[in-house]
């Protein structure tokens, strides 16, 4: 995947808006959207730093908890290398939430493996980890009342599949419309910005699509993690 966002800041750029002196330079170089997608990233250090890479678990919960999350708030929000966006909430933020847009992000993840677990008796053997233990290292990592677990939580209530209120296919159209929420404060900009995606059927289609075929090969890729 091509860099995003802050990613294709040159090194120049970087070492003065990510090193020493970045209180003084992140002001003068960053744009409103960096601040959000730098934020963003920020708030995996705390995994990233800490889980154990040579370990089967601790690769499977960094590509669940960091890399899935990263990848899919990039793709759809964050400005690629020809200067495009999928949808523009990040360039149109108002609101420096990009730390809750993290966690909610994790969490939409993390709801998204539940169903796998639950549904898949082959892929709870062969990964041999469960909600329990995510919900555990989650603690660890950001406290026992972190943001994750408490998204996650509503979002279990919201999505719940047992009383069916909210269609499977629609939960990414959710995802969205909850990201705008958290990063556009102003409701004539929020409207401007996501109208015209909103409207168009196709558009919407297709995107269902795409997160339905994500999600199938995060979990496919997520076996040859684990081994």
């Amino acid at each position: 995947m091509s860099k995003r966002g802050i990613m294709q800041h040159g090194s120049f750029k970087t070492f003065l808006t990510r090193g020493k002196l970045k209180s003084v330079f992140k002001p003068l170089l960053y744009k409103q959207e960096d601040y959000v997608h730098s934020d963003f990233l920020h708030a995996f250090l705390p995994l990233t730093r800490r889980l154990n890479y040579e370990d089967k678990k601790g690769r499977f919960l960094v590509y669940w908890l960091y890399l899935v999350p990263k990848e899919l708030f990039e793709e759809i929000f964050i400005v690629n290398g020809n200067g495009d966006y999928y949808l523009t909430a990040v360039r149109d933020s108002d609101l420096q939430n990009g730390t809750l847009c993290a966690h909610y992000t994790q969490a939409f993840v993390l709801w998204h493996l539940e169903q796998m677990l639950k549904n898949s008796e082959e892929y709870r053997n062969t990964i041999d980890i469960n909600m329990n233990d995510v919900e555990y290292i989650l603690s660890e990592l950001y406290g026992v009342k972190n943001l994750c677990v408490q998204y996650l939580n509503e979002i279990r209530t919201h999505f719940n599949v047992t009383s069916m209120q909210v269609d499977p296919r629609d939960w990414g159209i959710i995802y969205v419309h909850n990201i705008y929420d958290l990063l556009i404060n102003n409701h004539e900009l929020k409207v401007k910005s996501l109208n015209e995606w909103n409207e168009n059927f196709i558009e919407k289609t297709n995107f269902i699509t795409f997160v339905n075929q994500f999600f199938s090969e995060k979990r496919k890729e997520s076996i040859k993690i684990v081994f």
